[in-house]
């Protein structure tokens, strides 16, 4: 049963209702109503609202809403919603159960579902903001927000309460690729067995885990050349793979004479793994990323690279000559296997020669081909002659 009671007001003697101890402080109108046996409550400034209340109860009652979110808790259905992630990639896993325990249950996790609010959850977001990075925080309300998708695709709450919510604004640094020389530093210092995984990342841009899960059936030598098949990942050491970041990661990637003739000699002085992998640990294993960046944080100290730095400033590097030899965003795009040419400007754009730089090229180059130093003009050569533009 559901019915709204006056707070303002209690019966008086005569039958009238007079003022209560409460009038005039808090709302005034509560709506009570049962919830899968349970009495609950809810109280509002008008009357219009409550009723408005109880009649959207009725109806998600109707169509087997609230019912099912009796008791249900965050934490509950959270811990419940990590479990069924299994379309996504170990270490995506990992990193959202992390960001689950650590910074969402402890936020949310004893409130109920069905409770949850966007004030809630935007004092959540402000809550991680004060101690953690905006990339961090994006991620972390990113992972909220499937959750309660998934809870409204469930039927446990009629609408997501992450809808409007404000995110700290995101500083993204430029990149700052590696020269070649530091490459090439890098690759003297890290020792001869992580050195042609270096070498090979400067010239291909794969990932980390596609470098540390790279298996000689995956390559085809010939013809001077070498050809690459990055359709997956190195997940965990067991060895296990996984698939490639994003549909467009399945790619080729062919490289010349010199890295393959590198690779060829690496593979010579450091045997692959049974498994067949390239690139392997210490003890000859399958090699972790702790280890591949540990190696690297010894390799690069003193260098004075950004605090970040890491094996994915290989894959920076490799954009820059890309970028640097005149190649399209398409291009580029298709070679490092972003998702779309979209990621490759947002990462890369500065890297490109502004069309204002191209175009006082491209002007001063055909403009002035014909004047001579002291402003003379000169006898054009045949290939200016075919280049000259006939007025109609």
């Amino acid at each position: 049963m559901a019915y709204i009671l006056d707070l303002w007001t209690q019966p008086g003697a005569n039958g009238r209702r007079v003022k209560s101890a409460r009038h005039g402080q808090g709302k005034r109108w509560l709506a009570r109503w049962d919830e899968g046996g349970q009495r609950r409550s809810k109280a509002f400034d008008t009357r219009d609202a409550a009723t408005a209340h109880l009649a959207q109860i009725d109806v998600d009652q109707r169509a087997g809403l609230h019912v099912l979110t009796t008791g249900m808790t965050v934490g509950e259905y959270g811990d419940r919603w990590i479990g069924l992630q299994l379309h996504q990639r170990a270490s995506s896993t990992q990193q959202m159960e992390t960001r689950w325990r650590l910074h969402i249950r402890p936020a949310l996790g004893e409130l109920r579902l069905a409770d949850v609010t966007r004030a809630h959850v935007q004092d959540a977001v402000a809550g991680w903001a004060r101690t953690l990075a905006p990339a961090t925080v994006s991620v972390t309300y990113g992972y909220l927000a499937s959750m309660m998708k998934a809870a409204v695709l469930d039927r446990l709450l009629r609408e997501s309460p992450c809808r409007g919510v404000k995110l700290p604004r995101l500083e993204v640094d430029k990149v700052v690729p590696l020269s070649v020389a530091q490459v090439h530093t890098i690759a003297e210092r890290i020792g001869r067995r992580y050195r042609g995984m270096v070498l090979l990342g400067a010239a291909t841009g794969m990932r980390s885990g596609e470098l540390r899960g790279l298996t000689v059936d995956r390559l085809r030598f010939a013809d001077g050349l070498l050809r690459i098949r990055i359709d997956r990942q190195l997940v965990s050491t067991e060895p296990k793979w996984g698939p490639p970041k994003t549909e467009r990661s399945d790619r080729t990637v062919t490289v010349g004479e010199q890295t393959a003739g590198m690779l060829r000699r690496h593979m010579a002085e450091v045997p692959p793994h049974q498994s067949g992998l390239i690139f392997t640990g210490r003890e000859g294993g399958p090699l972790a990323r702790t280890s591949a960046a540990t190696a690297w944080n010894l390799a690069t100290e003193g260098m004075g690279l950004p605090g970040r730095s890491g094996l994915h400033m290989l894959r920076h590097h490799h954009a820059s000559l890309l970028i640097a030899a005149g190649l399209s965003v398409t291009a580029v795009a298709d070679r490092l296997g972003h998702k779309d040419s979209t990621e490759t400007l947002q990462t890369y754009a500065h890297l490109w020669e502004d069309d204002e730089d191209r175009a006082r090229v491209a002007v001063e180059g055909r403009l002035w081909a014909l004047v001579g130093p002291d402003g003379e003009t000169v006898q054009p050569t045949d290939s200016q002659q075919r280049l000259r533009v006939v007025a109609p």
